[in-house]
């Protein structure tokens, strides 16, 4: 029976995409989320799609570094994170702020 292997839970606690922590000119249907960010003690499980600048303004640019790894870390910094990906565009000097 497929119903047995499925699961129905909210989006708000393990699905939460990004542009609901830092607006992106999405409809929000909680406002409470985006005025809470990060320290909304529901959000379990963020995703982002899409460029990887969002993801750095969200984890990199804030009061805390999400990442660990610091300003030159994987995550919040361009070259390293596209060489990681395997990416011919390691030229990109770019470096996101953090921390």
């Amino acid at each position: 029976q497929v119903s047995d292997h499925i699961l129905m839970e909210s989006g708000v606690l393990y699905n939460r995409g990004g542009c609901t922590v830092r607006t992106c000119g999405e409809p929000i249907s909680d406002k409470t989320m985006i005025d809470l960010g990060m320290k909304d003690p529901r959000l379990e499980v963020l995703h982002f799609m899409g460029d990887h600048t969002f993801a750095d303004k969200v984890l990199c640019d804030g009061d805390f570094d999400y990442t660990g790894g610091g300003p030159e870390g994987y995550g919040c910094n361009s070259k390293e994170s596209l060489a990681q990906l395997g990416s011919d565009e390691r030229t990109i000097e770019a470096k996101f702020l953090c921390c």
